[in-house]
């Protein structure tokens, strides 16, 4: 074979390497896509989220609860759904003021959907000491459902439900304050999560 046509030969060898490495860089099509094919990131746990305001509180009050922690228990079995802070140790809002105890939100049936006081909300509970160190301290108790009081409007919506896995939601409505010298008092409550079993 002469000089010439080997470099032909070459030209021609070296054309189809980069037309081939061409393609495979180029996205896939179709329903092929490279994002059907690459397993997904796993979504991130932030835990618990929540506000709440009434007259117990200087002003309304944010509490963060990581999903890491072992302050945060969750139940997602047996067609039930439990979110409880049981904290080791004083547990504060954002602000430093105020401490939370204990806090317990429930349904049942545990699914997709929303539950409302009325149609699945099995639990909403809290308690806190408010205004810690200062002349307005005191401990607060509170729920949807007080045993002297009226039953009051909350409703938690779950995003997402995998049973004993995870739970992605939200919840909001009113409490009421279940102190004896207290129980004329209403507070407000918003909240989001992401937790896992």
């Amino acid at each position: 074979m002469n000089r010439s046509m080997k470099s032909v030969l070459g030209t021609l060898g070296m054309m189809l390497c980069a037309g081939l490495l061409s393609a495979c860089a180029e996205p896939a099509t179709g329903s092929a896509k490279a994002s059907d094919t690459t397993p997904a990131a796993a979504e991130p746990v932030d835990g618990l989220r929540f506000t709440i305001g009434g007259p117990a509180f200087s002003e309304p009050a944010t509490f963060e609860v990581p999903g890491d922690t072992q302050q945060l228990r969750v139940h997602l079995y047996d067609n039930m759904f439990t979110l409880k802070v049981s904290p080791n140790d004083s547990l504060r809002s954002t602000d430093g003021k105020h401490v939370v105890s204990g806090m317990v939100i429930g349904t049942q049936p545990a699914g997709v959907g929303e539950s409302t006081q009325t149609a699945g909300v099995t639990d909403a509970t809290f308690d806190f000491d408010t205004d810690i160190g200062t002349e307005r301290q005191q401990g607060s108790s509170m729920s949807f459902r007080p045993s002297k009081g009226e039953l009051q409007p909350i409703r938690i919506v779950m995003e997402s439900y995998q049973e004993g896995e995870r739970a992605v939601g939200s919840f909001s409505g009113k409490l009421q304050r279940t102190n004896i010298k207290s129980r004329h008092e209403i507070y407000n409550v918003t909240g989001t999560f992401n937790v896992i079993d």
